[in-house]
């Protein structure tokens, strides 16, 4: 029996509209590959930017690896300019425990003593020199920095709308173009991951645990006024778990430099500690010994420091001892520091 002309129709069109849907899915499954395609050349790009690291500024004790957000953590913020004038020092103290964070602006054209030099004076000299200067100013250990160069001076308001665009669909559009801009104006000795860390912190901490506090003025006729800083901050600078350890601390300084112990002993106060003596010695090599290798305070001073924690039978009162030795002096030029 013959096909009716309607049914012969029927089977020259179908053909065609199956060759036409094998043309579509092509095309759409070419589509999709060169859209996979693309993409992972994205995120490939994006892992490449990520984990490109930014420059440090040069400084071998200032650039070594110190930062665990897991303790109390305090971080150097610089402003300074493309002739490496040093503008601003800030201090970003972060309270793990307590989800707290505190920006203290630092005194920076004030020097800690009469014969000491100030911040300023010293930064484009050797920046290991500021690091240690900064932290002596303040009255606790630091444990990286941010050094920006050419940017608009820090504020509260500054801060904080940074803070707002953090990670924000705007952020996120122009991440490349942000990353080019750092490259080019931020030095740091944090890691990539430990930079999203911190970033990750300031924008989960909520805004009633974020204060700030002036410090430039703390400072009498060119000279820092420390215990004036420390009634003023001293308690926001305690580590909760050093001060549950309560260790009792003995420091020798026999680094040739006069204070160094002094500054120490404010230090190791500020965290929590107790501090016992500080006496005079002649040590060359920094150590630091502990009854408890494990010891929180012990461990938070050597890292600072540059060097290990080692094991003592306890032949004093003392569970921690704290040797400064000439060679931290040397490896600081301290002595150069006296005016």
């Amino acid at each position: 029996m013959e096909n009716s002309p309607s049914e012969k129709n029927l089977k020259s069109v179908n053909p065609v509209r199956n060759r036409k849907k094998i043309y579509w899915r092509v095309f759409l499954f070419i589509i999709l590959i060169f859209f996979l395609a693309n993409l992972v050349l994205q995120v490939l790009r994006l892992v490449g930017a990520i984990q490109k690291p930014f420059p440090s500024l040069a400084g071998a004790f200032a650039s070594e690896k110190r930062l665990d957000l897991k303790q109390k953590s305090n971080l150097l913020l610089l402003r300074y300019s493309a002739e490496k004038t040093l503008q601003e020092s800030w201090v970003l103290s972060y309270e793990n425990s307590s989800r707290q964070l505190h920006f203290f602006k630092l005194p920076h054209q004030a020097s800690l003593a009469n014969e000491e030099k100030s911040l300023s004076e010293v930064f484009s000299a050797s920046f290991d020199q500021n690091f240690w200067l900064s932290a002596n100013l303040i009255g606790a250990p630091l444990d990286g920095y941010l050094a920006f160069r050419d940017l608009e001076a820090f504020s509260k308001e500054a801060f904080l709308e940074s803070r707002r665009e953090l990670f924000s669909l705007s952020f996120f559009f122009n991440f490349f173009g942000q990353k080019a801009w750092l490259d080019q104006h931020l030095a740091t000795n944090l890691s990539s991951s430990q930079l999203i860390g911190v970033a990750r912190i300031f924008k989960a901490v909520s805004l009633d645990k974020i204060d700030f506090t002036d410090l430039s003025g703390f400072a009498e006729k060119g000279v820092v006024e420390a215990e004036k800083i420390d009634r003023e901050i001293g308690s926001l600078l305690i580590d909760p778990d050093i001060a549950e350890e309560n260790s009792l601390v003995k420091i020798v300084n026999g680094s040739g430099v006069a204070g160094l112990g002094s500054n120490l002993k404010r230090i190791v106060t500020n965290l929590g500690g107790r501090s016992l003596t500080v006496e005079s010695g002649n040590e060359k090599m920094t150590k630091v010994l502990a009854v408890d290798e494990d010891s929180k305070l012990a461990r938070r001073i050597a890292g600072f420091l540059g060097v290990g924690v080692s094991k003592t039978n306890q032949t004093s009162e003392a569970e921690v001892e704290i040797f400064l030795g000439s060679d931290l002096a040397e490896r600081l030029s301290l002595a150069s520091l006296k005016k």
